[in-house]
């Protein structure tokens, strides 16, 4: 019914015509028609689907694992249970009030559960969540108090703990978003408070995971899945990891960590960091899948993932074939999710096209978010694997009119999506045609033409990427010229740009001292028109570029000593507008742990003793502050 594949199709699923012509008639074929949905929707068996032609040989991963027995290891704790199904019924929470932790529980369920609601609440409105954001987070250290003061409670059951790992996860992913909005601001003081938050809840989730383990709490497979999904969105992939195989290992555990629902996060981890050879992890899907009496969607995504990950194309698509066929109504997410994988981690380049033009079409049954970050992967995977780049550049102009013209981002603002597509086509851009700036140029005019038919205007994001990126043509001519835009569109030139400008410097061989102060006046006057009151680490990293970092690769040049010695007068004249003394320590004695150039340069001389009589200080600064202790 869905991409039957033929048995003359190439080994990886796209060898010529044929395979396209495949995945093209399957996804037309999807089951569309309502009376066939509802019996999907009923349907809640899983027919069984067997390996027949596809052994370790048909991979085209060349590199060999190392061969490990640790799946051998963890499988003895359930090797006689092979047969059992898991049952998926879950404690009540049963709350009697002779209990002597009758209060404390209490106020653990209203607090985890009042959580939960806002929680889930703001990842539909954002608004909400900035207005109790304080309070949200009081709400999660208190119910964190709470577990710790219930451990000994016998009602402390599986399903509580579940949802308050639940409730850890839901205030990662909000801290994470938090964050990515402070990104752009020069707000130091909000920022260090969300990565407190983020560590946190990175110690209440070891915390949680070291008494699981010790057997001083139970816990569910709802529960395990939240906590090893919490690691691994941490990037503490290695945690992850040792948790789950010590999970493993205990039997009072292995009925939850061994769950489709946890396997299926947890196949794709082992496979990356070549824990376990693509064979062990096809057996661990085998073991996994048979606990319970359905095909479980996690698991599903999670092999699929892991196959394309493995260069198993054809193994890929057979199981999503298998999965789009016994799929319900309420998993359809779970299709767009392993259709988004295809998108992005298929090294097929013609598998993923096809899927990528499938999503961009919008003929699917199910809704398929098209994330900017797996186009981004295709165009990459592109031009590694291909090195076309006129197929990139295709690819880059599907996406652009997608997004700027597809319904679903009509009222939304696109500029982060556009910025993040732009930034990677044109870093592939550029590594084209950097041996060549004269027809690069050329064919940049070409892009950004192209840009203006389908956008309808060029924009600051954009000129900031190509100005940042044309830097490996040394060309000032070719940076003047691209400046020129910003007057033509009447765009104003955003601190950002002021940071590229003079960062950019550092590219350029014949800059003289006069171009790189005229350029650091700039920007410094704009740090101060933007309401700043010190210069921050981004403001001094351009310094640093245009002058210590060209002169430590250029160190055998006339120009070097007179760039080091540039820095160093421009960081006295104005250290008094840092933050604190840590800044300071960080642009001076920081730098020189790095750079030889200034290492040596302060090995000679004391700042306070450099002579900055030639260079004139900005007058009338209405924002910048004076930090006495530093003046």
């Amino acid at each position: 019914m869905f991409l039957r594949i033929s048995q003359k199709s190439s080994q990886l699923g796209y060898n010529g015509k044929q395979s396209l012509k495949l995945i093209s008639t399957a996804s037309k074929g999807f089951i569309t028609e309502n009376n066939e949905l509802e019996k999907i929707s009923n349907n809640n068996s899983a027919k069984p689907f067997t390996y027949k032609r596809f052994n370790s040989t048909a991979s085209v991963k060349t590199k060999i694992s190392q061969q490990r027995d640790d799946l051998d290891e963890l499988s003895k704790s359930f090797k006689n249970n092979k047969n059992r199904i898991y049952n998926n019924s879950k404690l009540k929470n049963t709350l009697e009030t002779s209990s002597p932790w009758y209060n404390q529980l209490r106020a653990f369920d209203d607090c985890v559960m009042q959580s939960l609601s806002v929680s889930r609440t703001n990842n539909k409105n954002d608004n909400i969540m900035r207005n109790d954001t304080l309070m949200f987070w009081d709400s999660l250290a208190r119910a964190m108090s709470l577990y710790n003061d219930l451990l000994e409670c016998p009602e402390l059951n599986a399903t509580r703990i579940g949802s308050l790992i639940n409730l850890l996860h839901n205030g990662l992913r909000i801290n994470r978003g938090q964050l990515i909005a402070l990104n752009k601001k020069p707000d130091f003081d909000s920022r260090s408070f969300n990565m407190e938050i983020s560590k946190n809840i990175t110690e209440y989730l070891r915390d949680i995971a070291r008494n699981l383990l010790d057997g001083k709490i139970v816990c569910n497979e709802y529960g395990v899945m939240h906590l090893l999904t919490s690691f691994k969105e941490l990037n503490k992939i290695e945690e992850a990891i040792n948790i789950w195989k010590d999970g493993m290992k205990n039997d009072k555990l292995t009925d939850f960590f061994i769950h489709p629902k946890v396997v299926g996060v947890m196949l794709p981890l082992l496979y990356e960091t070549e824990t376990f050879t693509f064979e062990q992890c096809k057996q661990l899907y085998e073991t996994s899948r048979k606990r319970i009496d359905f095909n479980h969607p996690n698991l599903n995504c999670g092999f699929i993932v892991t196959c394309l990950m493995a260069n198993e194309n054809m193994l890929a698509l057979e199981s999503y074939s298998t999965f789009c066929d016994n799929c319900r109504l309420d998993h359809f997410k779970y299709l767009a999710e392993a259709h988004l994988a295809f998108v992005g981690k298929c090294k097929d380049i013609g598998i993923a096209e096809s899927f990528l033009d499938r999503a961009i079409k919008g003929d699917m049954p199910y809704k398929v978010n098209l994330n900017v970050s797996e186009v981004n992967s295709l165009l990459g995977n592109t031009w590694s694997e291909l090195n076309d780049f006129q197929r990139v550049k295709k690819t880059w102009l599907s996406a652009l009119n997608f997004y700027k013209h597809n319904s679903v981002y009509k009222n939304r603002r696109i500029t982060g999506i556009l910025s993040s597509l732009n930034n990677v086509y044109f870093e592939i851009f550029f590594q084209n045609h950097q041996e060549d700036p004269l027809e690069g140029f050329k064919n940049l005019q070409e892009s950004m033409n192209s840009y203006m038919e389908i956008v309808g205007k060029l924009d600051e994001p954009l000129l900031n990427i190509i100005l940042a990126k044309s830097a490996v043509w040394q060309n000032q001519e070719i940076i003047d010229s691209i400046l020129k835009n910003f007057e033509l569109n009447n765009l104003p030139q955003t601190i950002i740009t002021k940071r590229i400008l003079l960062k950019i410097l550092g590219s350029i061989d014949n800059a003289t001292p006069k171009d790189i102060i005229a350029r650091w006046n700039q920007l410094i006057g704009k740090v101060d028109q933007m309401g700043q009151s010190y210069i921050a680490n981004a403001d001094w990293a351009a310094l640093r570029d245009a002058t210590l970092t060209w002169a430590q690769n250029n160190k055998g040049s006339i120009g070097a000593p007179l760039r080091v010695e540039l820095y160093f007068k421009l960081v006295k004249l104005y250290q008094p507008y840092c933050r604190d003394v840590r800044q300071v320590n960080r642009i001076t004695s920081g730098l020189a742990r790095q750079l030889p150039v200034a290492q040596r340069y302060l090995k000679d001389h004391h700042i306070d003793d450099i002579v900055v009589d030639d260079i004139p200080i900005l007058q009338d600064l209405q924002s910048l502050e004076i930090n006495e202790k530093l003046a």
